[in-house]
């Protein structure tokens, strides 16, 4: 999946394992509950606005599964929440981009 434009992809519980998201962008996909074990998020473009299922997802991925490029994710993304859709009372957990405006 290197140098692919994933973008919008629904991975919700896919097996992403041994995966090598090399200049992938993933910019809004889902990968809540995404098998990710031993994939390479060393040189992934974009993990904007990324669905994920877990509050600790930034540290899931560093410290339990070791994967490659997730000290860099973790120091450049942060996990925010934002509503399924306006009105709706239900939020949905989602990776922003550190220092992004408005956030």
């Amino acid at each position: 999946m290197s140098n692919t434009n994933l973008k919008g992809n629904n991975f919700y519980q896919a097996n992403l394992s041994h995966a090598n998201f090399w200049e992938a962008n993933l910019q809004d996909a889902d990968l809540r509950k995404a098998i990710l074990t031993n994939a390479d998020l060393s040189e992934i473009k974009s993990l904007d606005s990324v669905k994920i299922a877990r509050l600790d997802w930034l540290s899931y991925i560093k410290d339990k599964l070791e994967l490659e490029g997730a000290n860099k994710i973790a120091k450049d993304y942060k996990v925010d929440s934002v509503y399924y859709f306006k009105g709706s009372t239900k939020k949905e957990l989602i990776l922003l981009k550190k220092g992004s405006w408005p956030f």
